[in-house]
């Protein structure tokens, strides 16, 4: 009867949307508003929102200020973590607002919370008061359900309205920092806050990165902010990580802490599972397992694997069902013209057809001039296809497998089932050198 509603009562409708603030409105009265009891730092974007939730709530741990987390993939409070299995970057209030108070009373000084568009359109923040909102780029996503681009930066925007509806907590000014080299800065720069802070990679941000160093395993880069400068070691690879760094940086001054207390954190960050994390078993290739699913995600992962890679790049790569259709033949043209090859098959299919998926998908490697069965290849069972990469191998290529992250389970066909991609390529990894 549930799903039969859901059908017929567009997603949104008035009647919908009412819904879902009587749910906000009364899981936020049950627990007690803890979202006004304790300082929230809100985090949403496209891409980076995980890495870089995770990442600040490092930051503040290790300097001495207890904090408290929700993100995709984990829940903190200080330094305790528990795994989040709801497969939701915005779990739902009654979720969201019983950790809150469990945060409250556990004394944290700061929630981080990683914010989706979903859940600002559909007002599951209500009875949260955000003190710092930060936004890492946007990107085409979630278009399915917001639209168009617009309809989707105007969903994002709805944190920073927030920011400045709320009200002001003891020796936290509110606080906005955005991204100086996404297009949108202009436009939300213009939303009002006490301080502004901006990043960017290059000299004219607030806080900006120079003299960087890529490797394979970490990256190094001088931080700067005003008159200060710290060298930063950091354990993860790729530009865009080191921009989710800034980020974090500009937070962390922004609770008030001197760069000085929290640069030297950045080398202990352990960084995320399912984010651009390394699988070894002591092969002679790297094998990387990466949640990217939207094509600038992809992109910055292909361009960054090509920086370290001494052989071939190799990609396992599909599109998820029930969602933006739009970017399934992007995602296979890009993949077909930055990859050395790669192997197509089949990621989250939900309600929908894999075989369709795939057909879209192949659409926009029809584009290119590369050569089925030579350049790519199409293995629609994901193990399967899983195999086939591993064992076209050879030493110094990359393999990147991306989708899947650190998921604990794969919806196929409607139905949920277990999946740990990287347990999985780790046993395969083990099995080929048996």
């Amino acid at each position: 009867m549930l799903n039969f509603l859901r059908k017929i009562i567009g997603e949104k409708s008035f009647i919908r949307f009412t819904y879902y603030w009587l749910k906000s409105f009364t899981a936020a009265l049950l627990y007690g508003f803890p979202g006004t009891k304790v300082k929230i730092i809100g985090i949403t974007g496209t891409d980076g929102k995980t890495t870089t939730v995770n990442l600040i709530t490092h930051l503040l741990n290790e300097s001495g200020l207890k904090s408290g987390m929700i993100s995709t993939t984990t829940f903190a409070i200080g330094k305790k973590r528990f795994s989040n299995k709801t497969k939701r970057t915005s779990v739902s209030p009654f979720l969201m607002n019983k950790l809150l108070r469990k945060m409250v009373k556990q004394e944290c000084e700061y929630v981080v919370l990683e914010v989706s568009s979903h859940a600002l359109e559909q007002r599951r923040f209500f009875g949260v008061d955000f003190d710092i909102a930060a936004l890492t780029n946007i990107t085409p996503e979630h278009l399915d359900y917001h639209k168009n681009m617009a309809e989707y930066r105007k969903a994002k925007s709805i944190l920073f309205q927030k920011l400045a509806q709320s009200k002001t907590k003891e020796d936290q000014p509110k606080t906005m920092i955005l991204n100086k080299a996404d297009p949108v800065y202009e436009t939300f720069y213009k939303f009002q806050a006490d301080q502004k802070f901006s990043y960017e990679l290059k000299k004219g941000a607030d806080f900006f990165a120079d003299e960087i160093e890529l490797k394979a395993d970490k990256s190094i880069f001088n931080l700067n902010y005003q008159n200060e400068k710290s060298r930063i070691l950091l354990p993860l690879i790729g530009r865009f990580n080191i921009e989710n760094a800034l980020a974090a940086a500009a937070i962390a001054v922004s609770t008030g802490l001197k760069i000085e207390e929290f640069a030297k954190h950045f080398q202990t960050f352990s960084g995320v599972g399912g984010r651009m994390e390394k699988i070894e078993t002591g092969q002679k290739f790297n094998v990387i397992v990466d949640f990217a699913l939207t094509p600038e995600a992809l992109r910055k992962l292909f361009e960054t694997a090509q920086q370290f890679t001494t052989g071939r790049v190799i990609g396992v790569l599909g599109c998820t069902g029930d969602r933006d259709q739009s970017k399934r033949p992007v995602t296979g043209k890009m993949a077909a013209e930055m990859l050395d090859v790669f192997v197509l098959t089949d990621d989250e299919t939900y309600t929908e057809d894999a075989e369709k998926i795939r057909e879209e998908v192949k659409a926009g490697i029809k584009k290119t001039d590369k050569t089925e069965n030579q350049d790519w290849y199409e293995v629609g069972d994901r193990l399967e296809a899983i195999r086939f990469a591993l064992k076209m191998t050879k030493k110094g290529d990359t393999v990147l497998i991306t989708g899947m992250g650190s998921e604990p389970t794969r919806n196929v066909g409607g139905k949920e089932i277990e999946w740990d991609e990287r347990e999985i390529v780790k046993k395969e990894l083990e099995r080929d050198k048996n």
